[in-house]
């Protein structure tokens, strides 16, 4: 376990969210509309679905994706979504 407390000074955010079927989760994000510089995986089927997004910079904006996979291989993708770290 590698315990850096380089991060322990920046926001953090908590998304979650509900899928009819069991699918893997995915999801994409970046400070730039569409553009998608990071990614986080989790190959758990299930209707829902969390993530943590650690490290983020403090007043900055940042834009999101979510998407899924269900067994049956149907590919499924949220439209984008954004939000704005605050300040400490």
């Amino acid at each position: 376990m590698n315990n850096s407390m380089g991060d322990a000074d920046k926001p953090i955010c908590y998304i979650k969210w509900y899928t009819d079927e069991f699918a893997d989760g995915h999801l994409v994000y970046g400070t730039s509309p569409a553009v998608y510089s990071d990614e986080q995986f989790d190959k758990l089927f299930t209707k829902n679905h969390s993530m943590t997004i650690h490290g983020l910079e403090p007043e900055t904006g940042y834009y999101f994706a979510l998407k899924g996979t269900d067994r049956g291989g149907n590919v499924g993708e949220s439209d984008e979504f954004s939000f704005v770290t605050t300040g400490f």
